[in-house]
């Protein structure tokens, strides 16, 4: 019974850090896709320089910007029984650590600007990085 409300605890914590925020796919791409169009060095200036910039297969530069985060979550499970001596509760306090991983991709016309951008990795982590960087209007 203990292992199964651990469980339950552990998974609903792994569900609440991946829906936190409740940002879709759709949100990251669209704000990643503001930067389609601008040349290189305005994207460098709000994203600063890339992390690692490699050529493509089909030739095009990509620019490539990578952002970590990562804790521990605790929870604590509780058990009651019934024994001889009367009803019985115990405590257990355990750390969930996780780890979100953005990376995010623009790629770079011989023009110098951006054709287009992609992502993948945690999709509050992405928002947040693409939020940080948002052009002023």
């Amino acid at each position: 019974m203990l292992f199964w409300s651990r469980f339950a605890v552990v998974s609903s914590v792994i569900l609440a850090v991946t829906t936190v925020g409740c940002v879709t796919k759709r949100d990251v791409s669209d704000k990643l896709n503001v930067w389609v169009g601008t040349e290189t060095d305005e994207l460098v200036k709000y994203w600063g320089p890339p992390h690692n910039s490699y050529m493509s297969k089909n030739l095009s530069k990509v620019f490539q910007y990578s952002a970590t985060s990562s804790g521990s979550i605790p929870f604590t499970t509780t058990s009651s029984r019934y024994t001889v001596s009367g009803f019985q509760t115990e405590s257990d306090t355990s750390y969930l650590p996780y780890q979100l991983k953005c990376t995010v991709r623009f790629f770079i016309s011989k023009e110098n600007r951006v054709v287009r951008a992609s992502w993948k990795g945690s999709t509050e982590l992405c928002e947040s990085e693409a939020r940080a960087a948002t052009q002023p209007d």
